[in-house]
């Protein structure tokens, strides 16, 4: 006789308790809420179907309501088996460059501009010698070989990052039973990088460190626009990407705010950041310039967006290699400034990660109430930007 599962009940999954390992409750029909230990509560929807383990993440509790967590199931779960189970004779036809298009298109509205561009950049410049394969004749080889500029280069973190989107690829070629096997989860990146040490984004320590690096660029010769875009970052310290992609759509200079949407933002959730005196002044003096809302804030001199290696192209110029420091490094700095400072600004290490749009966790959130959240972070973007000084 079949096991009767109890339903769970909304109370039941919000009062469930963390323990030292992960564990699971479950609802029925596939769908269970992993506790981990860190305190998030994950719906998932596990299945077989097809001789298959069909995995698929749901929300976290708390975004989403049990109630909304059974009705993305039953969807989830009709969509997977309107697929039919057996692989056909035109599925086995499919080609890679079919396939990728068809996986990044289930991707474009909740993913990060600058993540949709890398990755189209990795099938232009590499997964091209394969494009044109069937998914199920592409080899470890094939991979192998159209990766190997990492490989010479030693880029582990470039050929891990182009190596995940191939293993999507063919997850989402497995579950549309384009082919039956993950080529790119056979390659493991360890052996290929074993005497290459992980390399933190090289950052400063000391603030006249910083303040001269600001000076350099005020005095370079590069182009206006980049060198709004480098203070611009320094001041605000997001990632590279949500600066040099900031839209004036997004700032109201009048409250002295730039909401960054969720869609450019690395965990997908909208980030406010109370712009300092100095920063509004220095938009206030181009915004004039700026033809419609929509347009970006920062474009060079033929019109688009800066590139993506833009900013270190000029660091390194300006004397900064990669190991001396980055763009990225930015937010390492303010971390490290502003923690050694705390007896001066009198503001918690949560309101520093804060201004970085890191999680905090729910519950030292729901300790502050929204405004005086963001007025606290105000006061520390303020008291940083004072530190750096005027831009001139």
């Amino acid at each position: 006789m079949a096991k009767v599962i109890e339903r769970l009940e909304q109370k039941q999954c919000e009062l469930a308790q963390p323990r030292d390992k992960a564990y699971l409750l479950n609802d029925g029909a596939g769908l269970y809420l992993t506790i981990q230990p860190n305190g998030k509560k994950l719906f998932n929807l596990v299945f077989g179907y097809g001789g298959k383990r069909i995995s698929k993440a749901l929300g976290e509790l708390g975004k989403i309501t049990l109630k909304d967590a059974r009705e993305l199931a039953k969807i989830k779960r009709a969509e997977i088996e309107s697929i039919p189970k057996e692989t056909t004779a035109h599925n086995l036809k499919i080609t890679f460059k079919a396939v990728f298009k068809e996986w990044i298109a289930t991707k474009i509205d909740h993913t990060a501009t600058d993540t949709l561009s890398r990755w189209e950049y990795y099938n232009k410049a590499y997964f091209v010698d394969f494009e044109n394969k069937r998914m199920r004749d592409i080899s470890t080889g094939d991979i192998m070989r159209a990766l190997d500029d990492y490989l010479k280069e030693q880029k582990k973190e470039s050929f891990k990052k182009a190596l995940g989107v191939l293993k999507a690829v063919f997850n989402h070629a497995i579950l549309y039973n384009y082919c039956e096997i993950n080529q790119a989860s056979k390659i493991a990146i360890k052996p290929l990088f074993a005497k290459i040490k992980t390399k933190h984004m090289s950052y400063f320590s000391e603030l006249a460190q910083v303040k001269e690096l600001k000076e350099r660029i005020l005095a370079s010769r590069a182009t206006p626009p980049l060198k709004r875009l480098a203070i611009f970052l320094l001041y605000n310290v997001t990632r590279p990407s949500e600066a040099r992609l900031a839209q004036w759509s997004e700032i109201d200079l009048e409250k002295g705010i730039w909401t960054i949407p969720a869609h450019k933002m690395k965990m997908r959730e909208a980030h406010t950041i109370q712009l300092s005196r100095q920063i509004r002044e220095m938009l206030e003096r181009v915004s004039v310039h700026a033809h419609k809302k929509t347009d970006y804030i920062f474009k060079s001199l033929k019109g688009g967006v800066f590139s993506e290696n833009a900013i270190n192209a000029m660091l390194k110029r300006l004397g900064y290699s990669g190991d001396i420091f980055t763009a990225h490094g930015v937010r390492a700095t303010f971390t490290t400034i502003l923690n050694d400072r705390q007896d001066e600004h009198g503001l918690s290490d949560n309101i520093i990660q804060a201004c970085l749009a890191h999680k905090i966790g729910d519950s030292v959130a729901r300790s502050y109430n929204h405004a005086n959240f963001e007025r606290l972070k105000a006061k520390l973007y303020q008291y940083w930007a004072d530190l750096l000084g005027e831009i001139g």
